[in-house]
């Protein structure tokens, strides 16, 4: 799977760059809201001049946009919210050691285009869409 990542904390990075890579995934990696933007966009130009558009049956820029939900400059609501503009199909999630609550309403303007899951990370923690 092709990942995309955006998170400050660098004990989180390094988790999910070993799992990531040992599953044989392909993560990109970034820990600020601006630069995950400008690589998606950048992929995104890349991915329709590879394919001739933007298919939004199946195919996905990113099979998963992971953003964490604060992190310096802009937080990973406001990534979602400009990713879903260019691409409504991109499937996002968003981590959080927020209280959940918290983050739903915040999340709520999103709808069910985004998936939440919980901080900190364990081997039976899974993703809820609400």
């Amino acid at each position: 799977m092709k990942i995309l990542i955006a998170e400050d904390d660098r004990d989180i990075v390094l988790m999910h760059r070993v799992a990531l890579k040992d599953g044989n995934h392909c993560p990109t990696l970034t820990d600020n809201g601006e630069d995950c933007h400008t690589i998606y966009r950048q992929e995104l130009k890349n991915f329709i001049s590879r394919m001739g558009s933007l298919n939004n049956n199946k195919q996905h820029v990113f099979d998963m946009v992971i953003l964490d939900y604060r992190m310096p400059g802009t937080n990973g609501i406001e990534v979602a919210k400009e990713i879903i503009k260019i691409n409504p199909k991109q499937r996002i999630i968003i981590a959080s050691a927020y209280p959940r609550d918290t983050l739903l309403y915040s999340m709520k303007e999103l709808g069910q285009l985004v998936e939440l899951v919980q901080k900190p990370f364990n081997h039976v923690n899974r993703c809820n869409r609400e």
